[in-house]
Formats: structure tokens, sequence, C-alpha cells
């Protein structure tokens, strides 16, 4: 798979592995996660989404149970099936068709009536959009990498800052200027944002558990977390091609 957000114009060469021809492909699935050759991340959202819409349909058949029961079962089996891997393609510019399938399935759960607009839905039921549960697990990623407690690998994506005064927000950690869209899409660039915009309070957490649970308390701050571009300037560069 040739990565590129830019058309690629071929002749492509031919690889070998021993005496077998590798195909060239657009996109393909690891570990659960649809990749395509431009990190747009929309057939894993495609893909997701048509999930997702079928379990509500689901839920629509089994409708004469009551509302905590068909609430938990859809916060417990169906929203961490949907959402595996939400961290990856959770910065996707189609995540939010998402949103609208997961309002349907508030509105069914309650049994409100259609006279409730979409817009009030989440607040009417207490619901979070899933925009929440994406800087949720960005958040609980970052916590574990910024005290070395996740992968080796994903340890070395967070880089503390190397100011050795005690000032505010100094538990903050390096924010890069991506020059891309795609690198400001990024986990090293949003875990930045989303964790500097936390309170030190917050971060100091004595473990990932208590830092669960005072995340869970400031839904808040986490709502107000904006991936925008905001002051970060970026350049259209046009990036190399690699194989994968």
């Amino acid at each position: 798979m040739v990565l590129s957000t830019t058309p690629f114009v071929g002749p492509l060469k031919h690889l070998k592995w021993g005496e077998d021809t590798i195909r060239y492909v657009s996109s393909t699935n690891c570990l659960g996660v649809t990749i395509d050759d431009k990190l747009s991340w929309s057939q894993h959202i495609t893909l997701a989404r048509s999930a997702l819409n079928a379990k509500v349909k689901m839920l629509r058949r089994i409708n004469f149970l009551s509302t905590s029961i068909l609430e938990n079962f859809y916060y417990k089996i169906v929203i961490p099936s949907v959402l595996y891997g939400i961290v990856i393609w959770g910065s996707g510019p189609k995540f939010k068709d998402l949103e609208m399938i997961h309002i349907r399935a508030a509105r069914l759960i309650h049994k409100l009536s259609t006279s409730f607009k979409d817009s009030d839905i989440l607040s009417k039921v207490s619901w979070m959009p899933l925009e929440y549960f994406y800087k949720f697990r960005i958040l609980t990623i970052t916590y574990n990498a910024y005290y070395n407690l996740g992968l080796r690998e994903i340890n070395s994506l967070i880089t503390k800052n190397s100011n050795s005064y005690n000032l505010r927000k100094s538990s903050n950690v390096v924010l890069n200027r991506p020059k891309t869209e795609l690198g400001r899409r990024s986990f090293v660039h949003r875990s930045a944002i989303a964790w500097n915009a936390l309170p030190d309070n917050l971060k100091d957490s004595s473990n990932l558990s208590t830092f669960k649970y005072n995340l869970k308390q400031s839904k808040e701050i986490i709502m107000n977390i904006n991936f925008g571009k905001g002051g970060n300037v970026i350049h259209k560069t046009k990036p190399d091609f690699h194989y994968y």
C-alpha cells in the first residue's frame, strides 16, 4: 500500500516476496481497523457506521424491554464493539456520521417522540456525544504514556516539558506544530492538546483508575477540548511516498 494524501501517478514497480508478487491495495485490515492509503479512516468509519446502524435496528426489535436494560446493553455491548480503536480513527472527518445514529439510539431507547429535535436529544437523556469517548480514550492513553505505564513505543510519543521551574501547567507536554493536515489529526498532536487542556490536579491523579474517575467528573473540561487549527499554521506540503 502506497500512503499519500495526493493521487499517485504510476507506474508502480513490481515487488516480490520470494516467488510471489506483492499485490498493491488501497486499503487493508489490521487488528480490526481498516487502514486506507490516505489515512483518512473513511472506510473504517463507514464500516463502523454500518455496524452501529445494524445494532440500533436490533435494539428496535427488543424495544419492549425497559429503558434501563436497553441503555445498559447499549453502553456495555454496542458502544465498546463499535468504538474499538477509536483513538486511531476518531480523527477522521466522517466521524460525525456516527453521531446521528448515536442520537437515534438515544431517542429509541428512551422512547422519545419526534417532537424532540435531534440537537436536544442527548442533553434530554443525559448522554454524552461520541466525541466525548474519543477524547476520553486519548487522555487515558496519554496518562499511561506520561507516567511510562504504557507500551514503550507509545510512551515515546509523549515528550515532557524540560522546564524545571514549578510553574502553572508544569505538567504540560511538548506540543509540536505539524505542517500538514494529516499531522494535525495525528495522535501525537491531539494527545498533547488534550493533555495540556487539563488542570494539573487532574494530571496528578495517583493511578489510572483515579484518573478515569476524575475525568468522568470533569465532562465539561473534556468537551471544551478543541482540536481546531487555532494558532497553528498548516503548510500544504507534498509528503514523500512510503511503501507499507
